[in-house]
């Protein structure tokens, strides 16, 4: 078993000795005034958005977008990754679509609309995980992952459109599941550097190379996560680890789309 380390407290969000050092639109630079294991007083500066509102869980969504025929369930499942240019790494990344949550609106909402005006695809939300951090070192940014299925049988799916903004540059790919870590390596070659959280599902999923001491070997199955808030489904997670380990295939990624991109700001 592993021995836990004490929880140290945290003064609550927003507020700090120091206070805010530089605010601008979207960002704000503070200090944070915390007491580490032994009880000592120290400060951690910190990131964070300006645009969640008081009493969200989460600043964002990503989106794990599953497209399959119904018609055809013995094909495999395919999913959407979308490629721009991140000022901050001053390169085209690689990432799952994602959204800032606005004011009001449920994480499942905003995945909708957002996978609707990024990729083009409609569908429904399967679940929806709870809190995740995104760079804890850093900053409170947190999101919640919101699994989404796509019928392509669905009229709508057939020929997908992007709904960006002017200043919005984005690329989609439609990628075999069982295909994602060669694709992303291969994109890396190409000078795109992988979102973090979707290369670890990519190794997750392809398993962990013989003799790394980790036992595995195939595709691996997603673990649940607590629901987001009281009201959440707990439902979905077992039918998307079942899909994710029968389903899948060797195919390239094909690019679905080219356009302006959604900087989840």
């Amino acid at each position: 078993p592993v021995r836990a380390s004490p929880v140290p407290s945290v003064v609550p969000r927003g507020r700090s000795a120091r206070g805010i050092a530089h605010c601008l639109r979207w960002l704000r630079l503070t200090t944070l005034d915390y007491e580490d294991a032994r009880g000592n007083p120290r400060k951690w500066d910190m990131a964070q958005r300006t645009t969640r509102k008081e009493g969200a869980e989460v600043d964002g969504v990503a989106i794990l977008a599953l497209l399959r025929r119904r018609a055809a369930p013995q094909e495999e499942v395919e999913m959407l990754l979308v490629r721009q240019f991140r000022p901050p790494m001053g390169a085209v990344t690689i990432e799952l679509p994602a959204v800032l949550v606005d004011p009001g609106e449920s994480p499942e909402a905003a995945a909708l609309r957002e996978l609707k005006e990024e990729t083009g695809y409609t569908g429904s939300s399967a679940c929806v995980s709870g809190q995740l951090a995104m760079s804890p070192g850093l900053t409170d940014e947190a999101v919640a992952l919101v699994v989404v299925e796509v019928d392509l049988d669905s009229p709508a799916n057939r020929v997908p459109e992007q709904a960006l903004d002017e200043s919005e540059f984005i690329r989609v790919n439609r990628v075999p599941v069982k295909a994602l870590l060669p694709t992303l390596r291969e994109l890396e070659r190409d000078g795109c550097v992988p979102f973090t959280g979707l290369y670890t599902l990519a190794v997750g999923l392809h398993g962990a190379p013989q003799g790394s001491g980790v036992s595995g070997g195939g595709p691996a199955s997603l673990p649940s996560s607590r629901p987001l808030g009281s009201s959440r489904r707990r439902s979905g997670i077992v039918g998307l680890r079942r899909r994710l380990r029968d389903r899948g295939g060797g195919r390239r990624a094909n690019v679905a789309a080219g356009g302006p991109g959604r900087l989840a700001q």
